[in-house]
Formats: structure tokens, sequence, C-alpha cells
């Protein structure tokens, strides 16, 4: 797991630089329209935004999924009577 979150956030990462270099040395290209009042620049930002809740809803169901549980046995273990019934 630490390896693809690794691999995803920096690819996230770059994608946001492009991003924003793209909107300061290409003004060219970002202010291209591709319908009506659309342009290239804007299609860029809305797909962070869907990126990120994407990111966030698949991080949201990992940790649900995985994390979750192996917290919940850590504060079971951690606050179960000793086999010899003192408490801690």
């Amino acid at each position: 797991m630490g390896r693809a979150v690794l691999v995803v956030s920096a690819l996230f990462f770059a994608w946001y630089l492009l991003f924003v270099v793209a909107c300061v040395f290409a003004r060219g290209l970002m202010g291209h329209r591709l319908a009506g009042h659309v342009n290239v620049a804007l299609v860029f930002g809305i797909l962070q935004f869907a990126a990120t809740f994407v990111l966030a809803r698949r991080y949201s169901r990992h940790s649900r999924e995985t994390l979750d549980p192996s917290a919940a046995q850590v504060v079971a273990d951690a606050t179960a009577p000793e086999r010899t019934g003192r408490r801690r």
C-alpha cells in the first residue's frame, strides 16, 4: 500500500504542477476554447477537483476497510484485562 500511495501522490502532484506551469507559460493552449466559454484551463481545473474527490473517496474506503478494523483491534488489545485479571 505504501508504494502505491507514493506513486499516486507523485502523479497527482506532477499533474497539478503541469496545470500551474501550463497556466503560466502556455497561455495560448490554456486559453483555447473547446466549446462556448469552456477553455482548456477550465477543464483542467475541474479535472483537478474531480481527481481530488476520487482520491479522497478511495482513501476513505481503504481506511474503512483496512485501517479501522486494525485500529479497533489495537484498542481492544490495549483495553483488555491481562491474563492475570489485572487491568492496565
